[in-house]
């Protein structure tokens, strides 16, 4: 089993690898798992991967911190079906530390100015959890992670002023807590900013 950023590189990634175990001699075909999360009524619609493969990549299915119950069988090449496996219970994202909180009221200010304006984070408003404080800028709408990052900053409890020199116009900023291993705390802002 393989979860989280830690073993997977994705925060909310969950792989589950299988093993034959002792057989009656049968020739397995393929491996079927089934998933849930804990205290759901229902299994999820059953999943299964060839024999050699015996890898099941939920990654994106569950969230982290989702506690997930699996259970899995062996079917052979003449549709055999083994008893399912005992049902293990895994929290997504286990080995990966705390997720950092939301960064206190205060944490991400903007000073508007001429061509420019300066990004204020005060990391000393972040929680125990937080590494790194993500920044990004946008000239409205949706945030876009991968577009509109403009660097991050270390959450030592310093106060750190970042100048993005931007045609005249009206931006927002976003700033999004991470611990060490990059699991991420909710989006900040936005905080409106004008270049002027």
């Amino acid at each position: 089993m393989a979860t989280g950023l830690a073993a997977t590189d994705t925060a909310d990634g969950l792989k589950v690898f299988l093993l034959p175990g002792v057989t009656n001699g049968a020739i397995l075909d393929r491996f079927e798992l089934r998933h849930r999360l804990v205290g759901a009524g229902t299994w999820e619609p059953l999943l299964d991967v060839p024999a050699a493969t015996a890898m099941f990549d939920l990654t994106g299915l569950y969230a982290i911190d989702d506690d997930v119950q699996l259970e899995a069988r062996a079917v052979s090449i003449d549709g055999q079906q083994s008893a399912f496996t005992a049902t293990v219970t895994v929290t997504v994202g286990a080995l990966d530390g705390a997720a950092p909180a939301a960064l206190a009221a205060g944490a991400v200010t903007v000073e508007n100015g001429t061509g420019a304006f300066t990004i204020v984070v005060d990391t000393s408003l972040a929680d125990a959890a937080t590494a790194r404080v993500r920044l990004f800028v946008n000239d409205g709408g949706v945030l876009d992670e991968a577009d509109d990052f403009v660097g991050s900053v270390a959450a030592d409890g310093t106060e750190y002023r970042r100048v993005r020199n931007l045609p005249a116009g009206s931006y927002q900023v976003f700033a999004r807590p991470v611990n060490a291993l990059g699991a991420a705390g909710p989006v900040f802002g936005p905080v409106p900013a004008t270049s002027s």
